[in-house]
């Protein structure tokens, strides 16, 4: 039985720890999803876009470069993605293109031309860095028809796509094709596991804890009565012990302050006896002197007594 009580409460805290852990992970997914989605998406900086040549192409453009340390970043791989938006304004007056497509048909389209090839980018603090690319002028990209999906606008142009499987490429243009391109870009996804896989983890952390406190209450809970029986002999032998300690403890204090109280009795009657001693022989020798002194002056008058005699027989 004890045995059993002992593994409920060591799988009690592991079942304790196990929703700290839960609990602290699903609270931080769901602040992660409320400090950096706008409408469900996953929203980056700003990027500033600004190339000498007609087209800026990002071949295989990868947004999860700066996901926390604490996340793993093949959560936010692109297959988990649901929908892709890009946003961009024009900074130069121009009409804006932005076209996505896959990957080969832009490299078609691009072949023999200027433009900036993207070679990395990181979302917070959002920098990228591209490969210039020198060639002719391409056609207009709003004449061609191969693209998957495309925005055009004076000022805002903004491109939404369902992820599906496959090589895909972004490309951010004039609308005419002209050089150079200026333009702010905003990247976004839409990641609705976050805020899912935040959401379970709560749940999960809740019954995690929940099955803690029951095996904690099982294995802490009152033994039995047999046991609390032997705590209870073991106690009053304990107690009977140290009334019997004490009992003993008393018993020899009285035995020595009955010594004490002899010894005390023994000393004064020794005291009483010497004084009584001393009192007794003083006036004795006081009383003999006048008898001497008596007897000394009875011989004085006999010896004058007998020479008086002899005077007068003289």
């Amino acid at each position: 039985m004890n045995v059993v009580k002992g593994f409920s409460v060591f799988f009690g805290w592991i079942a304790a720890l196990a929703a700290i852990l839960m609990l602290v992970t699903g609270g931080a997914l769901l602040w992660f999803e409320a400090q950096n989605e706008t409408d469900g998406f996953y929203v980056s900086d700003t990027l500033a876009v600004r190339v000498g040549s007609h087209a800026l192409y990002a071949p295989d453009l990868d947004i999860v470069e700066d996901v926390p340390g604490w996340f793993s970043e093949e959560w936010f791989a692109a297959d988990r993605w649901e929908t892709i938006r890009v946003t961009g304004r024009s900074v130069a007056g121009k009409e804006l293109f932005i076209g996505l497509a896959r990957r080969g048909a832009i490299d078609t389209y691009l072949s023999g031309t200027a433009h900036h090839r993207l070679a990395a980018v990181d979302l917070r603090p959002i920098q990228g860095s591209a490969q210039r690319i020198d060639g002719a002028t391409p056609r207009a990209p709003v004449d061609e028809g191969f693209w998957e999906s495309s925005a055009r606008g004076d000022e805002i142009a903004v491109l939404e796509w369902p992820v599906r499987d496959g090589s895909w490429g972004i490309v951010v243009m004039n609308a005419d094709g002209s050089q150079p391109v200026a333009a702010n870009v905003i990247l976004a996804a839409e990641v609705p596991f976050v805020g899912l896989a935040g959401t379970r983890l709560l749940v999960a952390g809740i019954g995690a804890f929940v099955l803690a406190l029951v095996l904690l209450y099982f294995g802490g809970r009152a033994r039995p009565e047999r046991a609390l029986e032997r705590d209870t002999q073991r106690a009053e032998r304990r107690r009977v012990k140290a009334e019997a300690a004490a009992d003993a403890r008393k018993t020899r204090e009285e035995t020595r302050a009955a010594a004490r109280a002899e010894r005390a009795q023994a000393d004064e009657a020794r005291t009483e006896a010497t004084a009584a001693t001393t009192s007794t022989s003083s006036p004795a020798s006081l009383l003999t002197e006048p008898d001497e002194s008596i007897a000394s002056s009875s011989s004085a008058g006999t010896e004058s007594n007998e020479g008086t005699d002899r005077s007068s027989e003289a």
